[in-house]
């Protein structure tokens, strides 16, 4: 919530309610006047997009003539869409037809705004309700409303003098003038376009990296929040390039990719890469609180490759190592009489390669971390290529320091677009409920997004998918024994103490 375009307060009856703080000239008030309707709306719609919601024309009613006698102007999250989302439990089981998710910004704002035609005077405000039962978008936020959204004409005309010019993004003389501080003499135009790079290299010289240190350290020096580790070191003759770029990346709390930098002062979790040797004796020395995990895929991939000679019935074989590697409901001591029972039964406790694996199983098999906060990360190759692309949509191996920076600044630009876009997107609206318990609502307010979706899943199941099997109590202590029908009935315990 943004505190300073809004004022919270609380209503008699304990809700919320937000008044936006804009100046009295923006704010509409009773028999104001305007000469025409669309007047009036644009007025509300400018007084929105200062106090950061969105309007919505709304009923209205009319003379015999046409004329417009009252119109309502809302915001856009008045209403509600509760039919739609009562549910009967009657209806519904873990075997029905999955629906389509679907979310609603409606949540029964009453904020508006009402015009009364007033004859040849116009129209006039008859009713002005401030109070919106919802908090506004926050800062980051701003530029997603539709209000913020629209081209002025000195903006499109803009768009349309680059199309006939054939200007891209990187083509542009603002990009070039930044990349070389005081260096102007780079066209602007297609056709110079294709001489700046390499007018841009003659110009840098062997300054890059330290313009690039000249570079971060007038960015320290004007932002707080932003920081560079480690030393570089200046060659007076030659500076290196061809060097491995190895960004960190992990998941956001919209599993979207993001890159992790020791900026963020906190050590994450886990960290989870393929076997490589190098890491392993790097990654206890730099994370000293991070767990290291080793990728399951670039494991199970070797599978075939190191034992598909001495397995007849691999198929076989496979169905049931991976029933255990990948399963998150078994404990370790399960895995681990699963584990020696498979190669009994396929003659490989002596094979070398498998001996070893399990001799590292607390690195690479879920059982053994199940109560660490992974959020997908058994794996990363699909995260680790989908940032990699990433990247080379906006890098080239020929780019000096300069540009990669510049380019790097644009890729980290992307990302947080995109995770404002998010947050503005999971502030204005609702999913869609699947049941009328009150905790799935409240899960629906807390989490993102698309990690809703995974504990709705899980809502859903402790459902329909869940049934008390027994109750029992020993020393103080509730036990109820949980089937589960979507396992095979499996039956597991769940113990409380008597005041949980």
């Amino acid at each position: 919530m943004d505190e300073v375009s809004s004022i919270p307060f609380q209503s008699p009856g304990g809700g919320m309610y937000w008044k936006p703080r804009v100046e009295a000239e923006f704010k509409p008030y009773l028999t104001q006047s305007f000469r025409s309707l669309e007047d009036g709306i644009q007025f509300y719609r400018e007084y929105g997009r200062k106090s950061e919601f969105e309007i919505r024309r709304h009923t209205e009613k009319k003379h015999e003539d046409g004329t417009v006698l009252l119109k309502h102007i809302v915001c856009s999250r008045a209403g509600s869409n509760e039919s739609k989302m009562d549910v009967n439990f009657e209806d519904f089981s873990s075997n029905s037809k999955k629906r389509r998710r679907t979310v609603s910004s409606r949540c029964g704002c009453k904020a508006k705004v009402v015009f009364k035609f007033d004859g040849l005077k116009g129209y006039n405000v008859l009713l002005f309700v401030e109070e919106h039962s919802h908090f506004f978008v926050s800062g980051s936020g701003k530029q997603f409303l539709k209000s913020n959204r629209v081209l002025g004409l000195a903006h499109k005309k803009l768009v349309f003098d680059g199309a006939k010019a054939n200007m891209g993004p990187n083509k542009t003389y603002n990009f070039a003038k930044e990349l070389c501080g005081s260096y102007s003499n780079v066209g602007a135009t297609c056709t110079e376009f294709k001489n700046w790079s390499r007018d841009v290299k003659l110009y840098i010289g062997d300054r890059d990296a330290q313009m690039i240190i000249e570079k971060f350290t007038d960015k320290k020096e004007m932002s707080d929040g932003f920081a560079f580790f480690g030393q570089m070191l200046l060659d007076e003759e030659i500076t290196m390039y061809n060097m491995k770029f190895v960004p960190f990346t992990g998941l956001d709390n919209y599993k979207e990719c993001v890159v992790f930098m020791k900026c963020m002062i906190r050590e994450p979790k886990c960290i989870v890469t393929d076997q490589c040797p190098a890491m392993k004796q790097a990654i206890p020395t730099v994370f000293r609180e991070a767990r290291h995990r080793l990728c399951m895929w670039h494991i199970m991939k070797k599978f075939n490759q190191k034992l598909a000679k001495c397995i007849s019935k691999m198929d076989d074989f496979k169905r049931k190592i991976n029933a255990l590697i990948w399963s998150i409901d078994i404990d370790p001591a399960t895995f681990e009489v699963g584990w020696k029972d498979v190669m009994k039964e396929f003659k490989l406790e002596s094979n070398e390669w498998l001996c070893e694996l399990y001799n590292i199983r607390e690195s690479w098999i879920p059982a053994y971390y199940a109560d660490d906060p992974m959020t997908g990360l058994l794996c990363t190759t699909s995260i680790s290529e989908s940032e990699n692309s990433f990247f080379d949509k906006f890098n080239r191996r020929s780019d000096t320091l300069t540009e990669f920076y510049l380019r790097y600044e644009s890729d980290m630009d992307k990302q947080r677009h995109t995770n404002a876009r998010l947050n503005y997107e999971g502030t204005k609206s609702m999913p869609r409920m699947d049941t009328p318990l009150l905790l799935e609502r409240d899960a629906a307010e807390l989490y993102t997004r698309i990690i809703f979706y995974e504990v709705q899943k899980e809502i859903m199941s402790s459902c329909y998918d869940m049934s008390i099997n027994s109750i029992s109590e020993q020393d103080g202590v509730q036990i109820f024994s949980i089937k589960d029908k979507k396992r095979h009935g499996k039956i597991f315990e769940v113990k409380l103490n008597n005041g949980d």
